[in-house]
């Protein structure tokens, strides 16, 4: 694994691809924290989307990204990497708004394949009928 310095070097190194600006260096930085969470994974219960943070915040230039977050208009709205890569797009685009800077475009994602579409109208279909879903059943574990 790489050592929480090595980790912060490739950071900045892709920074610096990014946005050609070569300050971005361990001289310049005046702290970092890499937080390393073994088999850390999010879980939400159902229903938990509407205590979900919004992206832009209350604290100015404070935005959030992450697949945790509502409010974005997204094909990818599950917990997902995916999501969590296109939130902080969305986060770096609210900046270079901001800032009057070119901002990188946000491809939505392709419409769901078949067996997706209809898993998702069954679910739609037995809501509160009585019948126990999947992600019901999963949050019960």
């Amino acid at each position: 694994p790489l050592t929480d310095e090595e980790i912060v070097e490739k950071t900045l190194g892709n920074m610096r691809a990014a946005t050609k600006d070569q300050a971005m260096v361990m001289e310049n930085v005046e702290h970092y924290e890499v937080i390393r969470a073994v088999n850390a994974v999010t879980h939400f219960k159902v229903g938990a989307h509407k205590h979900r943070p919004e992206q832009r915040t209350s604290v100015e230039n404070l935005f959030i990204a992450g697949d945790w977050i509502k409010g974005l208009r997204h094909g990818s709205n599950g917990l997902s990497q995916e999501r969590s890569w296109v939130t902080g797009v969305v986060a770096a685009n609210a900046i270079c708004e901001r800032d009057g800077k070119p901002q990188a475009k946000v491809y939505d994602v392709e419409e769901d394949e078949a067996h997706l579409a209809l898993g998702k109208w069954v679910a739609k279909q037995t809501k509160g009928a009585g019948i126990p879903n999947l992600v019901q059943v999963f949050n019960q574990y």
